[in-house]
Parts: C-alpha cells; sequence; structure tokens
C-alpha cells in the first residue's frame, strides 16, 4: 500500500513539473509575441568593394538568411545617386532566390568630380531634404533607382544626422512619405539607426523596419577597444522601447587596428587573424564584451588590435535575444573565417 501511494505521489509531482515548465514555455512565447518578434530573422550586409569574398560566404548561407543588403547607392556631386556596378542587376543576375528579400542600401557618402568621398555628410542632405519638391524628387529616385536594378526594398543608411538640427527635423517626414511611396511601388523599407539616435525625443513613423546599429562603441573615431560591449548592447536596447515594431539590431564582424604613430584602419576577422599569427602576439578575450584583443610591435611603433569572432557576436545576440529581439542583421559579409559559428549560420 505505501509503495503504491508514494508511486502516485511521484505521478502528481511530476504531472504539475510539466505542467509548470508548460506555462513558463507558453509565457515566454506570448512575451515575444507581443514584442512583435514572431520569427527568428536573420540579414546581412554585402559590400561592392569586397564583393568576391562576400559573394563566397553568401553562396555557403544564402539558405539561412532572410534578407540581404547590397551596400550601396551614393551621391554624386551634384546630388544625383549613383550605383556600383558590382551591385547592378547583370551583376546580381542568378543569385536571387524567391525566399530572399534584396535591398538597396542608400547612404549619405559623396563621391567628388576629382575622384575623392566624403564619408556620412550631412550639409548635401539639407538641400534634398529640407525643401519639399526636392525632397519629392529625391524619393522618386530612390524609387527609380531600386525598381530599375530589381530590387524587392530599399534601405536608407543617413548617419549622423541626429546632431545637424537642419537635417534631422526634415527626416522623419522623408521616412513617412518614402514609406508611402515605397509601398505604392510594392516595394519594403528599412531604415537604419545609429546608437546614439535620440528615440525618447522622436516620433518615428510606422511602416517601415528599423535597424539599430548596436557597434561603434569604439572605432576610427576613438582609442582601442572593443566595437561593442555588454554595457553598451544592454543601455541601447533599453532606450529602443520607443521604436516601433518591426525592429531589428546590427552586429558588426571584424575590428579595428590602432598605432602609436595614431594610424587607424578597420580589419575583417581574416586580417585581424593573420596580424595575430605573424607576429605570434598573445591573443586575449576582453570579459566586458568577449572580443579578442592584442599587442605587437613593429620597430619603435606599438600596434593594439580588437575584433569581434563568432565567440564574440553570438554573446552579442544572445544580450539582444534575452531583450526579445530575433530580427538579427550582419555587418557584413566578406572574409570572415569564423561565420558558419555564428548563430543561425552554424
Amino acid at each position: 500500500m505505501n509503495k503504491l501511494v508514494r508511486k502516485s505521489i511521484k505521478i502528481i509531482l511530476m504531472s504539475l513539473l510539466l505542467f509548470l515548465l508548460a506555462g513558463c514555455y507558453n509565457a515566454k512565447q506570448a512575451n515575444v509575441k507581443a514584442a512583435g518578434q514572431t520569427k527568428d530573422q536573420l540579414s546581412v550586409w554585402t559590400v561592392y568593394w569586397d564583393a568576391e569574398a562576400g559573394g563566397k560566404e553568401f553562396k555557403r548561407f544564402e539558405k539561412r538568411l532572410d534578407e540581404v543588403c547590397y551596400f550601396g547607392a551614393y551621391f554624386a556631386e551634384d546630388g544625383k545617386l549613383f550605383l556600383p556596378d558590382e551591385l547592378s542587376f547583370n551583376q546580381r543576375a542568378g543569385k536571387k532566390k524567391k525566399q530572399l528579400v534584396e535591398y538597396l542600401t542608400i547612404v549619405n557618402d559623396r563621391m567628388l568630380a576629382d575622384g575623392s568621398k566624403e564619408y556620412k555628410k550631412t550639409e548635401f542632405l539639407h538641400s534634398l531634404l529640407n525643401d519639399q519638391e526636392k525632397r519629392r524628387q529625391h524619393i522618386e529616385e530612390i524609387i527609380a533607382l531600386t525598381k530599375k536594378e530589381h530590387f524587392d526594398g530599399v534601405e536608407i543608411d543617413y548617419e549622423k544626422i541626429w546632431k545637424d538640427c537642419e537635417t534631422k527635423d526634415s527626416f522623419i517626414p522623408f521616412v513617412k512619405e518614402l514609406y508611402a511611396a515605397a509601398t505604392a511601388h510594392n516595394l519594403k523599407l528599412r531604415v537604419v539607426l545609429e546608437p546614439g539616435t535620440p528615440f525618447k525625443d522622436i516620433e518615428l513613423p510606422a511602416g517601415p523596419k528599423y535597424v539599430v546599429m548596436l557597434y561603434n562603441l569604439y572605432g576610427l573615431h576613438s582609442g582601442p577597444g572593443p566595437k561593442a560591449d555588454g554595457d553598451f548592447i544592454k543601455k541601447v536596447l533599453g532606450r529602443m522601447v520607443n521604436v516601433p515594431e518591426p525592429k531589428a539590431v546590427a552586429f558588426a564582424t571584424g575590428g579595428c587596428l590602432w598605432s602609436s604613430d595614431g594610424d587607424k584602419k578597420f580589419l575583417t576577422e581574416e586580417e585581424a587573424k593573420q596580424l595575430l599569427l605573424l607576429h605570434k602576439a598573445d591573443a586575449q578575450r576582453d570579459a566586458a564584451s568577449k572580443a579578442v584583443t592584442f599587442r605587437y610591435r613593429e620597430g619603435t611603433t606599438a600596434y593594439e588590435v580588437w575584433y569581434a569572432d563568432a565567440a564574440t557576436l553570438n554573446y552579442w545576440i544572445s544580450l539582444a535575444e534575452e531583450a526579445g529581439i530575433r530580427d538579427i542583421a550582419i555587418w557584413r559579409l566578406g572574409s570572415n573565417e569564423t561565420l558558419n559559428k555564428i548563430k543561425r549560420l552554424d
């Protein structure tokens, strides 16, 4: 009799445990659904200056991707858009898969007549966005180029605009009007936002997908350090509450090199590892960011490198997932040694 009672109690306890676990799982799923993140999404950028290496990685992982953004269309000195040949439809023909959404990224860099470039400039955006008629013409040009090259959508990556009083006020109506025009032509719209965007002070229009950059904590604008760390990511995620759905976050592969004589440059993961092997440096994994860092010398010049590998990116992605963000973007394809070990690509 005692054995029978004990067995019955065990069965009841196991049933209760299973019930509680099922309840926790359903609650978690409900929270994710309420946050607008009902399905994992993964997108990548591919860049025209590294088209060959990026193309090889694209072929390896295209079946795991939902969206790909082709970076990017620039501005000529006269304010008109131009597209590098590497991103034209003729170069992309045959690569497209039905399930994959292709975006044309437009960035506020400018090619000058002498062949030099200006990066992330806002001055010339004034005349394009502040004047309603010029803004309309700019939107028409964007739609025409996107359709001509057979993209499924357009991505706007206008940076450094929020500290420019003359441009920031016209950016919101520009996004609203561009979304209406894109929708009318059956095109999708993504808008890239920098981590320093004043989310509380602006009212972003609903409709586009907003992609918030969770990198550039350190870079060419600063001294040595990781592109992101845990505190930085959590802080930006906490400020994203007012960003309308659908929304995504972006993380960056590779890293940077800094020298004691003031030189700085971006590195791919492959380039960073080549330097590590060449100089037989002692690599360390930073606890706060999970990024890899090492130092070496060449003569009297000291160098310091920080870069992200798969372990770094997986840590960053896990922080976004804990915050309920399931839509992840990766900057960028090309010369990534451990890309196959990143979540959703492994």
